[in-house]
C-alpha cells in the first residue's frame, strides 16, 4: 500500500496508523503513526514530508508506544483518537503499575501527542501526573561516574600498529576522545571532507546528525599535529590509517571501513562497539 492511500475499511476518523509500502495491514511492526495533522485539514501529500521532521530512531520508539496505547483502547474499548486527560491518565497509570520507566512514559506522552489534536503533554493534569512519576521512579543518570582518560592515552602511546586493526582502534579512540564527537558524526567522516592545513587537517561535516539545526553550523573538527607527542596525534594516527587501508577500499569515500573483506563502511554501531573494544 503506497503512502497515503487509505484502505476502503479503515473510517478517516478511527485511522490513526498507516501501513509501511509492502506490508499487510494487520501486521503491528509495520506500521508508523499518523499525527493529527489529518484532523487539521493538512493534505496527505505532505505526510512523509512532515514525518521527514521526525528521526527514523523516535518514529520506532513512537511506533512501539502507539501499539500498546492500541490495545489499550480495544480493552476499554475507546476511539483511538480520544486521546482526553482520563484516558491518557488511565493509560499511563496503566503502563506505571507495569513497571514503565519515567523516560518510557514520557516517550508513550509524546507519541500521543503526535496522533492527538491537543497538547497531551501540556495538558494540566498529564503534567502533574509526570511530575509524580519523577518523584516516585526517578531516572538514574546514565553515566555513574568517568574514567581516566591517561590509562588509555598511555598505552595507545607505545602500542605497535602494524596491525590494521589495532591502527584502526587506535585511530578511532583518538579521534573520539579528541573531538568529543558521537559515533554517528565520526561514522560519517569521508575523505573528499578531510583537507590537509598548514596545522593539521580539517574535516568537515556536511550530513545531517543528531544535533542538526536549521540555524545551527555543522561540525568542522580541526585536528591539528601534536609534535610533543607523535604516539597520540589523531592527525597523523590519520594520515597513517587512509595511508594504510588506500589499496583496500575499492573508491569508497567513508573514512571507515570494516576490518574483513568485503572492507565495507562502518556504522556508527560499529563505531562504538570499536572504542568499547578499544
Amino acid at each position: 500500500m503506497e503512502t497515503g492511500v487509505f484502505p476502503s475499511s479503515w473510517k478517516r476518523q478511527r485511522l490513526v496508523l498507516l501501513p509501511k509500502p509492502g506490508k499487510p495491514p494487520d501486521e503491528p511492526s509495520s506500521y508508523r503513526p499518523l499525527s493529527a495533522f489529518l484532523r487539521r485539514d493538512i493534505p496527505v501529500e505532505a505526510l512523509d514530508i512532515m514525518f521527514a521532521s521526525l528521526a527514523k530512531s523516535t518514529l520506532k520508539q513512537y511506533c512501539s508506544a502507539l501499539k500498546q496505547w492500541i490495545e489499550f483502547c480495544e480493552t476499554k474499548p475507546i476511539p483511538y483518537s480520544d486521546t482526553s486527560s482520563f484516558n491518557v491518565l488511565t493509560f499511563l497509570s496503566d503502563r506505571f503499575k507495569n513497571g514503565a520507566s519515567y523516560s518510557t512514559l514520557k516517550t508513550m506522552r509524546s507519541a500521543l501527542s503526535l496522533i492527538s489534536s491537543n497538547k497531551v503533554g501540556e495538558l494540566s493534569y498529564v503534567s502533574r501526573f509526570m511530575k509524580g512519576v519523577y518523584k516516585l521512579r526517578p531516572t538514574k543518570p546514565k553515566y555513574e561516574f568517568t574514567w581516566d582518560t591517561s590509562i588509555v592515552l598511555n598505552k595507545l602511546e607505545t602500542i605497535d600498529c602494524t596491525d590494521i586493526k589495532i591502527l584502526t582502534y587506535k585511530t578511532i579512540m583518538l579521534l573520539a576522545l579528541g573531538t568529543a564527537q558521537r559515533a554517528q558524526t565520526l561514522s560519517l567522516i569521508k575523505l573528499s571532507n578531510i583537507t590537509p592545513v598548514a596545522r593539521g587537517l580539517e574535516i568537515r561535516i556536511p550530513d545531517i546528525i543528531k544535533t542538526s539545526a536549521s540555524e545551527r553550523n555543522q561540525p568542522l573538527l580541526q585536528i591539528p599535529f601534536f609534535p610533543e607527542k607523535p604516539g597520540v596525534c589523531i592527525a597523523s594516527s590519520l594520515i597513517e590509517y587512509i595511508n594504510r587501508t588506500k589499496n583496500i577500499r575499492s573508491g569508497r569515500d567513508k573514512l571507515f571501513i570494516s576490518l574483513c573483506k568485503p572492507y565495507k563502511e562502518v556504522s556508527s554501531e560499529t563505531i562504538s562497539r570499536w572504542i568499547k573494544d578499544c
